[in-house]
């Protein structure tokens, strides 16, 4: 009996004073090296096509609904009020602008994120005050995404403006 009682606590997880843990880190931390141990480099801007672009810029636009489904589907819970944003548009929120260009947006935050959002079928906003004039804004987007059609409403920041394209004679 003596014999399995100290087998049991010879075997049993010794507990570590929390200051004796690998995890616990103390000091200032190093800055972050490569494989080389030289310094790692910063990070290369974020591009790509990224249907969800806008989402993934909540400190510009903040997604306020998300409908999925067929074109009927969709288009019957769609909101009414809202006026379409022209080719060459550009909507400016914080530091990102969105920008029209034919059937896709172009979705930039300063120099490190540059988002194409394609097959855009519906670019709208609903606002209280006029395009130039900074505000708060209702945006809505209706693109394909492969055989259905996805639907999100955006709400931008204060200070919001859309700047409209300048047709050339």
């Amino acid at each position: 009996m003596a014999i399995a009682l100290l087998v049991i606590v010879g075997l049993a997880p010794r507990r570590r004073a929390p200051q004796d843990s690998p995890y616990v880190t103390r000091g200032t931390p190093s800055p972050a090296t490569g494989p080389d141990g030289e310094p790692s480099r910063a990070p290369e801007p974020m591009t790509g096509v990224a249907p969800w672009a806008m989402s993934a810029v909540p400190d510009c636009f903040e997604q306020t609904a998300l409908v999925r489904g067929t074109r009927t589907y969709v288009d019957a819970r769609l909101p009414s009020g809202f006026i379409a944003i022209p080719d060459g548009a550009v909507v400016r929120s914080g530091d990102c602008t969105v920008r029209r260009v034919g059937t896709a947006l172009d979705v930039r935050r300063g120099d490190g994120l540059r988002l194409e959002v394609p097959a855009v079928l519906r670019f709208a906003t609903r606002s209280p005050v006029a395009w130039d004039t900074p505000g708060r804004r209702e945006l809505l987007l209706v693109a394909q995404s492969g055989p259905t059609l996805v639907a999100r409403r955006y709400e931008t920041r204060t200070g919001a403006t859309i700047a409209p394209a300048i047709r050339r004679p």
